[in-house]
């Protein structure tokens, strides 16, 4: 018998890598980066990431695909070869995301950075198959790089698809300018005026309509197509036109709210301005039939501040704040819903056409007495972006991540909501009414309107679950009170 051999088998120790062909960068962008706006905004974000004062768009010959230029250029800090090597040319890389690790803000403007993935870059590419990058910081050569898909594309490997680095005495930053311009050609898709519209919408809707930064402005030019947005209504234009504003925050176990009632002009009479303000409300978390006490301080969520403007939609009330009925009407429609901001920049893609994160949509249609929808609505949450880090964004810019942190602060925002709107629906219908009916015995009127903002106060203030179309119903008068039959087709449709 042979006894068994000490020798141990053979291993065969070979080791494999991964190897990543050029397309996944076209990939990634395709998933992640959902539409051409959206690319877009990403790469102005980067603008303020880089500490701009200002930021153009410029889209040229757009209708024209082999002629049509996309150029978004910056006066923010620009890169030298280190960032440029390190930084831009790193996909995935850490380097914003340690930046907010560290709590390390801007040089000038002490911005936060917004960027954390490392991916925004990928939006360059969902645009355009060619990208020239051309930067300088201060004092520094002008770099260029050029990227041609056609080409990288057909390299075996990622590595292998290399780009040459230009060192040149500045040109598009001459004297002492700095900054960062990309110029995009070959555009993947071509542009008609509902898509330049709604470009124009994206790229205003990055700041708050209510208190964005002072020192970023973002301008949109399509030079020889002025006329495609001719007529386009602003947040101002379209905020004069609200009957009711609140504004207020809630913060750890507790909420506070100032909200104010201005009638439609010619209406001083009959309804009156009114002002209120609810503290000390606290915040409540419905499971089934009972409620329990909602503490948000366990998350890294902080103070939220937020700012609303409701509209009635009847076309009689409109024609009384507004000569632009269809503007108005096409602006919450494009518009309407409840966004958030982060130290004055949104985040996507709340408030977005088809993103009812506070299913305000889904309780009209479940309870159409309480009338209220996204279209009737601009609103925005504020966050501080250095204690908001429990909630995160997610790498498609869609929303943040949905975890126990993201759970709670929906719960709270949405029964805000509900507080709020009961309230502001009691005066907007009276207002639609009155418009419409104009019956002189408007004490009732004005009576059953404080009775229903107190009672939905008063609902508010003892629990926020509790909110419901009930208090609606005390505002609306009866016919045999107004002299004539009062019912009609709902206003807000």
């Amino acid at each position: 018998m042979t006894p068994p051999s000490s020798t141990p088998p053979e291993v065969n120790d070979d080791k494999l890598v991964f190897t990543v062909k050029p397309r996944l960068l076209r990939l990634l962008g395709d998933q992640l980066i959902r539409d051409a706006n959206l690319a877009v905004f990403e790469l102005v974000k980067n603008a303020y990431d880089a500490d701009a004062t200002k930021c153009s768009v410029r889209l040229e010959n757009p209708d024209k695909p082999l002629r049509a230029r996309i150029e978004i250029e910056d006066n923010g800090c620009g890169m030298d070869e280190t960032v440029l090597r390190m930084a831009w040319m790193v996909i995935a890389t850490d380097f914003r995301a340690q930046q907010r690790a560290q709590n390390i803000r801007s040089k000038h403007f002490n911005r936060y950075p917004l960027g954390e993935k490392g991916l925004g870059r990928l939006s360059a590419h969902k645009l355009g198959r060619f990208i020239r990058l051309i930067t300088r910081a201060k004092g520094g050569s002008e770099l260029v790089l050029e990227f041609d898909w056609d080409k990288l594309e057909n390299a075996e490997e990622l590595n292998d698809a290399a780009v040459t680095l230009q060192r040149r005495s500045p040109e598009t930053f001459p004297s002492a300018k700095h900054g960062t311009k990309l110029e995009i050609t070959k555009l993947r898709e071509s542009w008609a005026r509902g898509e330049i519209r709604r470009l124009h919408r994206a790229v205003n809707s990055l700041c708050s309509p209510f208190n964005s930064p002072t020192d970023f402005e973002v301008t949109l030019a399509t030079p020889g197509y002025e006329h495609w947005l001719k007529g386009l209504l602003t947040a101002k234009d379209v905020n004069r036109c609200a009957l009711y504003c609140d504004r207020g925050y809630f913060e750890k176990a507790s909420a506070q709210f100032k909200y104010e009632f201005t009638p439609p002009p010619g209406m001083g009479k009959q309804l009156s301005p009114r002002k209120e303000t609810v503290q000390d409300l606290r915040l409540e978390r419905r499971e089934g039939r009972k409620s329990y006490p909602l503490d948000l301080s366990p998350h890294a969520i902080g103070k939220v501040d937020f700012e609303f403007c409701l509209f009635d939609r009847d076309t009689v009330v409109i024609r009384s704040v507004t000569d632009d009925l269809k503007g108005a009407k096409d602006y919450l429609d494009e518009n309407g819903g409840i966004r958030i901001y982060r130290d004055g920049i949104r985040v996507y893609d709340f408030g977005e056409p088809g993103n009812d994160w506070l299913n305000l949509d889904l309780r009209r249609v479940n309870t159409p007495s309480s009338r209220t929808s996204n279209n009737q609505i601009l609103g925005a949450l504020r966050l501080n972006a250095t204690k908001s880090g429990d909630l995160r964004e997610k790498s498609n810019r869609e929303g943040f991540i949905e975890n126990k942190a993201y759970e709670d602060f929906t719960v709270q925002a949405s029964k805000q909501m509900l507080v709020m709107l009961v309230a502001s629906t009691t005066l907007i219908d009276n207002a639609s009414h009155w418009l419409e009916v104009k019956n002189p015995r408007h004490k009732r009127v004005k009576k059953l309107e404080g009775d229903a903002v107190r009672a939905s106060l008063r609902l508010g203030a003892k629990s926020l679950a509790h909110v419901g179309p009930a208090a609606l119903r005390l505002s609306r008068p009866r016919s045999a009170d107004m002299g004539r039959d009062t019912r009609r087709s709902s206003p807000h449709g």
